[in-house]
């Protein structure tokens, strides 16, 4: 079913019609039902396969029923500002050691898309049909800011929504967005259950925000993404914060360059760059730059991203103890539903690159070496990412040679990039 649905996809894709758009849904819908009802029978023959093994019917039942516990966290006003002490003083330090190369590395220049066919002025005005929609697809997750619980306004929608289609346009068509919806809760999640929750380092910030502003950002998102799309501004390989696309097409199109070039009888460096806190130490002066000279945002539009990006606050909130008020001076929130697709299209997140590699004694001495050329590219996406004040994280950075083992044991050997650390070859 999996590979019948993205064969649909692609005819869909590729004709842009309605009616395989259509059919392309409803097999999604089936497909998520079947596997629904495979989970389900897993698990019920599990349950009838062991009727007197009580071990094994309690790990099961516990395993469905009891998803794993938070680690401890001192719920202390102090302890708040800690977090919050230690998440500002990271992004300052990234900062701190980013503008001290910037005098070192030469000048980038923006170019204007020539593409862009009309610039963005403002954005469409929203139906209430389409603010119904919006509520309808989203989590009814609560934040504290919020004056009432979430399931409420989705199950009084046709209440609710004539209110919100009706301040929307007063805030939006003005580029205008009020204080109330830029104020989030920050709650600090440890990274991966394995690590030490003692440790400030093991945790990342995600922000809480008020349901109305997910609502308000959600719509506007949708245009910002129509408008791209419309321009033909995403970037060729994007998979992240882009409709009809994950991190599985990132993985098929990787997957299958990889195979075509072992098809090839070549072996393959792989490498998968990391960056340090990449959504938090984004330049609101760049950011705003690049929507209006790369992206073609003016006007209302442009102040409306510039109004969403200023004066940002946050409380960092562990159980009923908050820390004082946090304003946000860079970086967009994890947790936002404009924040990451606005980011991602003008900084890169995580990103792979790889080249074939040529195994003859001899490739190495002709210029340029696919090992030169890859190193190079290093040097640029690193002096990139500089004057962009993101911070590629060496120690995460991942070289990987894939090949047969005859083609890799000629080639393990490689110390590339002389960085800090460098990096090492793996097989």
């Amino acid at each position: 079913m999996k590979t019948a649905g993205r064969a649909l996809e692609r005819r869909y894709k590729a004709s842009e019609l309605s009616v395989h758009k259509q059919a392309y849904q409803e097999h999604q819908r089936a497909y998520s039902k079947s596997l629904r009802e495979v989970r389900s029978q897993f698990y019920s023959n599990i349950i009838k396969g062991n009727p007197g093994n009580s071990k094994k019917l309690f790990s099961t039942i516990n395993h469905l029923l009891k998803p794993q516990t938070a680690p401890h966290i001192e719920t202390t006003e102090e302890h708040c500002n800690n977090f919050m002490a230690f998440f500002s003083s990271k992004i300052d330090s990234i900062h701190a050691v980013l503008s001290g190369c910037l005098s070192t590395l030469p000048i980038l220049t923006v170019d204007p898309q020539s593409a862009i066919s009309e610039p963005l002025h403002c954005f469409p005005e929203v139906s209430q049909q389409e603010v119904e929609d919006i509520i309808r697809r989203m989590k009814p997750s609560t934040c504290a800011l919020d004056p009432f619980p979430t399931i409420l306004m989705k199950t009084n929608i046709s209440i609710i929504s004539p209110l919100i289609t009706t301040v929307r346009p007063q805030s939006i068509q003005a580029g205008y967005v009020p204080p109330a919806l830029k104020t989030a809760i920050i709650r600090p999640i440890l990274k991966k259950p394995s690590l030490d929750p003692e440790i400030l380092a093991n945790y990342r910030p995600i922000s809480n925000l008020p349901f109305l502003s997910k609502v308000l950002e959600k719509s506007a998102s949708v245009r910002l993404q129509d408008y791209l799309k419309q321009n033909n501004l995403f970037e060729r390989f994007q998979s992240g914060f882009r409709s009809a696309h994950s991190s599985e097409t990132a993985l098929m199109r990787v997957t299958n360059d990889l195979l075509m070039k072992a098809d090839a009888v070549s072996p393959s460096l792989l490498i998968f760059l990391d960056l340090s806190a990449a959504f938090v130490t984004v330049d609101h002066c760049i950011l705003l730059n690049r929507l209006h000279h790369t992206i073609g945002l003016t006007d209302t539009a442009l102040n409306l991203f510039h109004s969403y990006l200023t004066d940002k606050t946050g409380h960092l909130s562990i159980g009923g103890a908050r820390s004082g008020t946090h304003t946000v001076t860079c970086g967009v929130p994890q947790g936002s539903v404009l924040g990451p697709p606005v980011s991602f299209h003008c900084y890169a997140d995580e990103t792979q690159l790889y080249i074939k590699m040529d195994t003859r004694p001899s490739a190495t001495l002709l210029p340029p070496s696919p090992l030169s050329t890859i190193t190079n590219c290093l040097e640029e996406i690193k002096a990139w990412m500089k004057h962009n004040f993101l911070q590629l994280n060496s120690s995460k950075t991942e070289v990987i040679l894939i090949g047969t083992p005859h083609q890799i044991i000629h080639n393990q050997h490689y110390v590339f990039w002389a960085g800090h650390p460098p990096l090492h070859v793996r097989h």
